[in-house]
């Protein structure tokens, strides 16, 4: 398997060369080699310049792309543009219209962005040539990405897998098929949390636990799979973005363990760069797995980090889900006070701050309301979760929950669409189908799991079980035997 990292241009290289060089160094993340080789590039182009005008204007948006300088972008993308309309390269022109696609995705105007990618596309379709199947299988990244915003996954399944097969096709370009394959497994990724049990109410990614439901794991499998088979260790920004991706998959595949290590090199990488948002985005992930792996006080140190780093660049959004994961991991370890303060300071930021998108699957409002919701709620279901052996009374837990019993009562009615011996009873269900997926009980345990789960009654159990998951627990049990 090749490294992601590009061949560097020859000391011989022309300036043409050198500034296309400059502007794929820009695209793969290494700006300070897509500066170095821009400057080389004019330097050798002295006095004939216009002859190169085209790709030197290119390469000096993409650079501007990476500094987040919009308006610079967009002047050295058009006068790229028409500097190819002169020497009549086509290619040379949608390459160049991309990047003010790109810019509105960027500042949000989501609609408008798809449209003009769709448009490209459009025109891409009717060319040929090795460089029409680099810009397609990029053209189709950047609408997949836009789909899966906006929670059209299919739609962005499709495009994914589009985009990867292209890639493949063309083959010479290794960083390209990094691309696709993580823009692909990250529609897996958003179908695994759209179809996770705890969407409904979860705010944010990392206040989703980890999932054995088959469809969450078919395409966190899935997901895995396209990543796995381009994963390299070379220190590169596409394997290093491929190495977080496949991270956050596996602490929703209950393999958080394994994910750390992948999550280091990405901290690794942000620090070395210099990126503070990326690297305060590293440390809470870190912390999110520490919490899957049962580690809460190791969980804590991460996202305080990450707190830290998110304050002095004003990241408001992340610290709202920071603030929240601090509550989980501070309420796990009995700090209740300290748990309660951001909860508090997430609810603020919750009122003040919206996330950009909403986890797959959720409608705005329920994702606003979740954001809302009551810090006892937490702790009323953290007791339920504690006690599958058995329903316990609803006085218990409001007393575990340092609420009325009204007030659990509501909550879990206007959070939560149930109550609180509803989700008890769905919460041991749930327990019970995780231990047959993972073949823990078998046709002939039933009865122990019954017991185990605190369901008196089989006949009732089995009925309450087939009737939420589409099959009857021994039914369930001899598949997983097979």
């Amino acid at each position: 398997m090749p490294s992601s990292a590009r061949t560097p241009p020859s000391a011989s290289a022309s300036s043409l060369e050198l500034a296309h060089a400059a502007r794929l160094a820009a695209i793969d993340g290494d700006v300070h080699a897509a500066e170095r080789l821009l400057e080389e590039a004019h330097r050798l182009a002295s006095g004939r310049t216009r002859a190169w005008a085209g790709a030197l204007h290119l390469a000096a948006a993409e650079i501007h792309m990476e500094h987040a300088q919009w308006q610079h972008a967009e002047v050295e993308a058009e006068a790229a543009r028409l500097a190819f309309a002169q020497e009549g390269s086509l290619v040379g022109q949608l390459h160049a219209r991309e990047v003010p696609a790109r810019i509105l995705a960027r500042r949000g105007d989501d609609d408008r962005a798809l449209a003009a990618f769709q448009e490209l596309d459009a025109i891409w379709g009717t060319l040929h040539g090795p460089r029409v199947l680099w810009g397609r299988a990029r053209c189709l990244t950047f609408i997949a990405s836009l789909h899966r915003r906006h929670l059209r996954l299919d739609d962005a399944l499709t495009r994914g897998e589009e985009a990867v097969a292209l890639a493949r096709k063309l083959g010479e370009d290794f960083t390209l098929q990094l691309i696709a394959a993580n823009t692909l497994a990250g529609v897996h990724f958003a179908m695994a949390c759209k179809l996770h049990p705890a969407t409904r109410w979860a705010s944010h990614v990392t206040s989703l636990a980890p999932s054995a439901a088959p469809a969450v794991q078919k395409h966190c499998r899935a997901a895995l799979v396209v990543l796995e088979a381009l994963w390299r260790d070379d220190g590169s920004y596409m394997q290093t973005m491929t190495a977080s991706n496949m991270a956050q998959v596996l602490v929703l595949m209950d393999r958080a363990n394994e994910a750390l290590p992948y999550m280091e090199r990405f901290l690794a990488y942000t620090t070395m760069q210099k990126k503070p948002h990326m690297q305060a985005d590293a440390h809470l992930t870190i912390g999110w797995a520490q919490l899957a792996c049962g580690r809460p006080r190791e969980a804590v140190r991460s996202l305080e980090r990450a707190r830290k780093i998110a304050l002095g660049i004003e990241a408001k959004s992340l610290l709202r889900t920071i603030h929240y994961d601090l509550s989980i991991a501070f309420e796990a370890l009995g700090r209740l006070d300290e748990a309660m303060h951001h909860h508090n300071e997430y609810s603020h930021l919750a009122k003040h701050v919206p996330y950009r998108q909403a986890l797959a699957g959720q409608a705005k409002q329920q994702g606003d309301e979740a954001s809302l919701e009551p810090f006892y709620l937490k702790r009323a279901e953290a007791f339920i979760r504690t006690h599958l052996h058995a329903s316990p009374a609803i006085e218990d837990i409001a007393d575990h929950a340092g609420a009325s019993v009204r007030a659990i009562q509501l909550a879990f009615r206007k959070f939560r669409a149930t109550t609180p011996i509803g989700y008890s009873i769905d919460t041991r269900l749930r327990a019970a189908r995780d231990a047959l997926v993972g073949g823990h009980i078998h046709d002939d345990s039933i009865r122990v799991l019954c017991q185990r789960y605190g369901f008196n009654d089989p006949s009732r159990f089995a009925r309450d079980f087939q009737q939420r998951f589409g099959a009857l627990p021994s039914e369930l049990a001899r598949e997983m035997e097979q």
